[in-house]
C-alpha cells in the first residue's frame, strides 16, 4: 500500500466530522450562467471611476505549453485525488475518470476568465472575526452572507467557475492595491468530494475542498 503525499493541501476529516459532497447551491453550467454570474462578480468589485470590462478566452494547450501549466499547477498532486475518487464509492467517479482520460490525452482546453477595472483578490491571507477580504469571501469561505450592495448575498453565482470545470478546480490570479501597494496573488481551489487516501496503514478521510498555496509578490 503506497503512501500518498500532496503539495494540494486537503484537511484529514476527524472522527465524526461529516463527509462532503460538492455543493449542491451551484449555478448550472453553460455559457448564460458563467457570463451572467462573472459579470456580476466583476461589476460587484468596480474600482472607483474605472469602467468594468470582462474578456474570455479558451486556449488549447498541447505540447510543452500542456506540460508547463500542469506542473504549474501541480497537476500531478492533483491527479492523485483523482484517482482515488474514480475508484471509490461518490457521485463525481464518473466525472473524475473522465477527467483523467482528458488530462492524460495531450490535450486540455482551458477557460481564461479576466476581468478589468475592478479591485482584485484583495485582503487578508484567513478570514477572521473582523478580518474578512474579497479573496478570502470568493476563494476560501463558503454560503458567508456579505455586506453592501452587492448582486449576490452569500457568494452563490462564483460556484459557475468550478461547476464548469471538469476538475472542479479554478485557479486565480490578481493584481490588486493593498497597504503595501501594487501587489498579486496568485491561488488555487478545488471542490471535490471527501476521499480516502492511504497512510502506509490504512485509508484516512480528507475534505475535498483542497487548495494550492496562495503566492504573493509585493
Amino acid at each position: 500500500m503506497s503512501v500518498f503525499r500532496s503539495v494540494w493541501h486537503f484537511r484529514k476529516l476527524g472522527q465524526g466530522e461529516p463527509k462532503e459532497g460538492v455543493n449542491p447551491a451551484v449555478i448550472k453550467p453553460g455559457v448564460n450562467g458563467l457570463v451572467r454570474e462573472t459579470i456580476q462578480n466583476a461589476w460587484d468589485r468596480k474600482s472607483e471611476g474605472s469602467k468594468v470590462r470582462v474578456e474570455y478566452e479558451i486556449l488549447e494547450l498541447t505540447g510543452t505549453q500542456l506540460e508547463e501549466f500542469k506542473s504549474a499547477i501541480g497537476c500531478q498532486d492533483l491527479n492523485g485525488h483523482l484517482e482515488e475518487i474514480s475508484k471509490q464509492d461518490n457521485h463525481e467517479r464518473h466525472r473524475a475518470k473522465q477527467a483523467l482520460k482528458d488530462l492524460a490525452s495531450g490535450r486540455i482546453l482551458l477557460l481564461v476568465v479576466r476581468d478589468h477595472g475592478t479591485g482584485g483578490l484583495d485582503g487578508p491571507e484567513f478570514s477572521g472575526f473582523k478580518a474578512q477580504g474579497n479573496f478570502t469571501k470568493f476563494a476560501r469561505d463558503s454560503m458567508v452572507p456579505t455586506q453592501g450592495m452587492g448582486g449576490g448575498s452569500f457568494r452563490i453565482g462564483k460556484s459557475v467557475l468550478w461547476n464548469n470545470s471538469r476538475i472542479r478546480s479554478v485557479v486565480m490570479s490578481s493584481r490588486f492595491r493593498g497597504e503595501n501597494g501594487e501587489q498579486s496573488r496568485v491561488f488555487g481551489r478545488t471542490y471535490l468530494p471527501t476521499h480516502y487516501l492511504s497512510n502506509g496503514r490504512d485509508m484516512e478521510p480528507y475534505s475535498g475542498h483542497g487548495d494550492r498555496k496562495s503566492t504573493r509578490l509585493n
